[in-house]
């Protein structure tokens, strides 16, 4: 059975998105940098 590769890139972005906000960085700039909405940042930051 094929992965699809979307699914891999997409829990690498998020796992991106959390270390980043943990090392400090404005979610502002999360957004700037991953273009996606700050709705979209938050929900993601949520997630345990």
């Amino acid at each position: 059975m094929l992965l699809q590769p979307h699914i891999g890139v997409q829990q690498g972005k998020i796992q991106m998105i959390k270390g980043i906000h943990e090392l400090g960085v404005p979610l502002e700039t999360i957004v700037k940098a991953s273009k996606l909405g700050i709705d979209e940042i938050e929900r993601i930051l949520e997630q345990k």
